[in-house]
Parts: structure tokens; sequence; C-alpha cells
């Protein structure tokens, strides 16, 4: 028999989505060119982070405004195949 718990979907909170994030941008791959450009690297990806993250908000509040339904970008996808 099934357990019941395992059938309830997982959802991505806030904190989540940004830690996903900051993992791809600060990964251990990036370290040496850190370290060679000191804290202007900080303040280049803060810069990088904000402009990426202000285009993906107004896109998406854009497609909510086009699709009111529950679910997000699947609707979306959905609805553009």
């Amino acid at each position: 028999m099934p357990d019941k718990q395992s059938a309830v979907p997982h959802r991505i909170n806030v904190f989540t989505l940004i830690m996903i994030t900051a993992a791809f941008v600060a990964s251990v791959r990036n370290r040496p060119m850190m370290a060679e450009t000191g804290l202007n690297m900080i303040f280049c990806a803060l810069i990088a982070a904000l402009l990426f993250l202000i285009s993906t908000a107004l896109v998406s509040a854009e497609l909510a405004t086009g699709w009111s339904q529950q679910g997000g970008v699947y609707v979306w996808v959905k609805e553009d195949f």
C-alpha cells in the first residue's frame, strides 16, 4: 500500500529557490576567478544577479496576467505548445 505522505507534491519555497540560484552562481569552479578579481567580482555578481532576477520577475508578471490559472510555468508552457 503506498504511503499517503509520498503522494503530497513537494513545493520549492523562496529560500530554497534563492539558495539554488546562489549555488549556480557561486560554484567551486568560479572560485579562482573570484580570487583574482577580489571585491570587484562581488559587485559584478550582484549586478548580474539583480539584472537577471528583475528581468525574470517582469516576464513572470507579464505571463501571470495573461493566464490567471494556477500552475505557473506549467500552464504557460502547456498553452504555448
